[in-house]
């Protein structure tokens, strides 16, 4: 049954007087103001907002103690999950997406499935633009922490770069030795005890050489080790020139890896 203050409400046609909902026709507005503030970053009364209030990660601070009670009632809603669980963001650049704690990549954010390394991370306000540009891949510059990682740290940061190695689950297969497949997986990881490695963990100082055991004078690196090295390379001349094939060489073990499948070397039904 409809009562007589619900009745106005409604539309002439059924007997209505059509008087809006106050409240929600509020929160409609309200919710239009938040919208814009994801379209419009580039508009003058953005800017303006961004100057008083302040800004982190391509989203607007609250500042509730300083802010109007028009802002105020826009943090508000903008802290409510009806808003953004109905809407979808297009990463685009990444200019606007916070790294660790917008929702781009999985269901999650990286703040919450990596909070460890949230905690000690310097940079909490990054965009993923700038993460890319200064490069994510491990000992990149744009890991910055509070303190030197302990090992499962860095198997955390492993898991949380976008451009992860190759899948490792394809390297179970019950014909290949298992200390073959450890082997693989840690090199495919970066996880062998080669000299860049162990400089960076603290067990070799600068004043040991980490150059290539080979002798070429460069970097002793996996990539390097396994694949660049004028003795590793040669060996993998000799190995395409046997098995009859051209082709470029593979920047790391991964790409080797992938290349190798690719090419109709991987397992067969």
């Amino acid at each position: 049954m409809v009562t007589p203050r619900n009745s106005v409400c409604l539309r002439k046609e059924v007997g209505g007087l059509e008087v809006r909902r106050i409240s929600e026709f509020n929160s409609a507005l309200l919710g239009k103001w938040c919208w814009r503030l994801l379209v419009e970053k580039e508009s003058l009364w953005y800017r303006v907002l961004s100057s008083r209030y302040g800004e982190e990660g391509g989203n607007l601070l609250d500042s509730e103690r300083c802010a109007s009670a028009w802002w105020r009632a826009i943090a508000a809603l903008r802290r409510e999950s009806w808003f953004s669980n109905n809407v979808c963001r297009l990463m685009g650049d990444g200019k606007n997406t916070n790294f660790w704690e917008d929702v781009w990549i999985g269901g999650v954010s990286l703040k919450e499935s990596f909070s460890r390394l949230f905690e000690l991370s310097v940079e909490k306000g990054v965009s993923v633009f700038d993460m890319f540009h200064l490069g994510w891949g491990e000992n990149s510059e744009a890991w910055k922490w509070r303190r030197r990682l302990f090992v499962w740290e860095e198997e955390k940061t492993t898991q949380q770069i976008v451009d992860t190695p190759v899948d490792v689950k394809s390297l179970w297969q019950k014909d290949i030795p298992l200390k073959v497949v450890i082997f693989a997986w840690r090199l495919f990881r970066n996880r062998l005890p080669t000299k860049d490695n162990l400089l960076r963990r603290g067990i070799l100082n600068n004043n040991d050489t980490c150059l290539c055991v080979a002798g070429c004078d460069s970097l002793e690196t996996a990539n390097h080790l396994f694949l660049h090295c004028p003795l590793s390379g040669s060996v993998w001349n000799l190995i395409l020139r046997w098995v009859g094939l051209s082709t470029t060489a593979p920047f790391s073990p991964s790409d080797h890896f992938t290349q190798f499948i690719l090419g109709g070397g991987g397992p067969h039904m």
